[in-house]
Formats: C-alpha cells, structure tokens, sequence
C-alpha cells in the first residue's frame, strides 16, 4: 500500500518588505525540513514555493528519489532590480542550481522555464508540468458562464496585486473611460497604494473587492466583458495560474506583458497583447475587446484538452513511474 505525507507552509502574500519575507522563509524552511528528516520516503518532491525549500533536502539523495518542482525563477527577478537584490539574486541563483544538480528529475510550469533549465542541465530528466487547474473548477466556471449578463462595460482583474503586477495603468484607463466599470478583485501587498490612487484620481467607476472565495471569483467571471492581466517586464518567465482560468471562460482578455506568459496567448483568440507601459494601445485594446462580444468556444476547448490538473498529473504519474524504475535498477546495479 503505498503512502502519501504532505508538509506545507503557508506564506503571507501581504509581506512585501523583502528582509522580513527572506528570514520567515528561511526559519519556514528548515521547519520542514526537520519534520521530513523524521520521514522515510522512497520519493521526495520538493515543490518550491519558496527556493529556500530546494537546499535542505539535497542530503536526502543516498536515500530516495528526488523531485524538485521548479514554479519560479525568483532569482531571475531579483537580479533586476537594486544592487541589494542583485546580490541577493546572485547568490540565490548559485545556491538553487548547485542544490538542482543533487535531484534526479526536474519539473516546470512553462515552456520558458523548460528552456532555462535544459541550458544548466542538459542531460537531466526534466517534465513540463503546466500551472493548470483542476476539472471541478473547470466545470464550475462553464456553468457560471451559462448565466452570463452585464449591465454595463465590465473589465475585470482577478488575482494578486502585488508590486509585479503594477495595476496602475488600469487605474489610467478607468480614467480615461468613465462609461465602463473596473473590478480589481483579490488582495496584495500594493492594494493599498492603488487604493490611495483611486482615491487622489476621484474615480467612481473602480471597485476593490478584497478577498474573494471561488464562488466570488465565478459571479465576477459570468458579470465580466474582458478580463485583463498584467506582468510587470522584470517577470518574462512567469505565467499567472490565472491565465488558464481566464482562457476557460471564453471571454476577451487583454494582456499586458512581455515572456512567458505573450508567447502562451498567443497561442489563443480573442486576446489582445499590449507592450507594458504602452498606455495609448492597452485604452485601444479594451476600445476594441468592447465591440467584440463573443465567446471563444476554441479557448474553452483548447484548456479541456491541454490544461486540466487531472490529466496532467494522470500522465505524469505514468511517466514517474518509468523514470522510478530506472532509478531502481541503477541502485540495484550499484
């Protein structure tokens, strides 16, 4: 009978002061780590919501199989801003790959992180997991949509307002188009800040909504026009969860961003890719999104057939299994 532990943590994303997020992490981390060394595993998979996590468990490898999932190139961030973040990012970069090289498998969200990757590991086995969602939710959100109707222009933002995705320039638009109406749904560490601008600008037609459960999160899906999603330029391997969720309503999106996250819309209709900081052509992307008024029946699709969790994870296991056995004939030869 085969077994399942999991050990978590759970990280405030209302910190935005970065010493304080480093040493919480930190402490965080080794907490973790000592419960699992009290833990016999014939496999170990290290997700890293925080990269502090990757490190501690490196020593386990004379011991079980080792499966680090990589969901951000934090470090990557890091180096482009201040000399205090660039030599933080350094170090942290040296100690994530050194730490990367003691797994035996590797897994992704993205076709950028893939690449990134194969270039420091070539010859590791390495998996493109997609940051997807689950079917349950999936089906939700096509029930939701059924009922669709908006008494007025709605453009919607759902997610964290946190300093990388820099709302600002949706407050500018509201601005400039009086007649619609802008919901920023969820909470952040730059919440606030926005809210100070709503408020210095005189808009009436922006709604914060705080916190929102998944049931909130649907009502806003079935009352929206376009949804619209933001990176700031510093982030060019990420691609917001949020996206899938988007694409599986059906309605237009406007994103604004470069990387990761442009290269997969591309791939989808109805969406508009605005350049960040390109404010003439993001107020004439919701210009045109307005006049479109369809759903994109071939983005539905396109996420029940490429971007479910269950499926995913269901070949994936198959894959693990192979790559296990390999593992276990290589001990066994030893």
């Amino acid at each position: 009978m085969q077994k399942i532990k999991f050990f978590f943590f759970y990280q405030s994303f209302l910190e935005s002061n970065f010493f304080v997020r480093f040493f919480r992490e930190i402490s965080l981390s080794r907490r973790i780590a000592s419960l699992v060394d009290f833990t016999e595993s014939d496999v170990l998979y290290v997700s890293a919501p925080s990269i502090f996590l990757v490190p501690w468990f490196r020593r386990k490898k004379k011991s079980c199989f080792l499966i680090v999932d990589i969901r951000d190139l934090v470090w990557e961030y890091l180096l482009q801003g201040n000399i205090i973040h660039k030599i933080s990012g350094y170090i942290f970069k040296r100690m994530v790959l050194n730490s990367i090289s003691e797994y035996h498998l590797i897994t992704v969200t993205n076709e950028s992180e893939f690449q990134y990757m194969r270039s420091f590991f070539p010859d590791k086995p390495l998996k493109l997991l997609s940051n997807v969602f689950d079917y349950s939710r999936f089906t939700r959100i096509q029930d939701k949509m059924k009922g669709h109707s908006s008494k007025r222009y709605t453009i919607s933002y759902i997610g964290n307002i946190g300093i990388p995705q820099n709302l600002a320039s949706l407050l500018h638009i509201a601005k400039r188009m009086p007649d619609a109406y802008f919901i920023i749904g969820g909470d952040g560490a730059d919440k606030e800040r926005l809210m100070r601008i709503v408020a210095e600008m005189g808009l009436e037609n922006v709604e914060f909504t705080g916190y929102l459960n998944w049931e909130s999160v649907t009502e806003i899906y079935s009352s929206s026009d376009v949804l619209y999603a933001k990176l700031d330029p510093a982030y060019i391997y990420a691609v917001p969860s949020k996206l899938y969720e988007y694409l599986s309503t059906g309605l237009p999106i406007v994103y604004e961003g470069e990387g990761a996250a442009a290269r997969l819309l591309q791939h989808f209709e109805n969406v508009c890719i605005v350049q960040n900081g390109d404010e003439e052509q993001l107020f004439k992307s919701f210009s045109e999104a307005r006049t479109l008024g369809t759903f994109s029946g071939a983005n539905i699709q396109q996420i029940k057939e490429n971007y479910i969790r269950d499926d995913i994870f269901k070949k994936f296991s198959e894959e693990l299994s192979g790559e296990l056995d390999s593992y276990r004939n290589k001990q066994n030869e030893k």
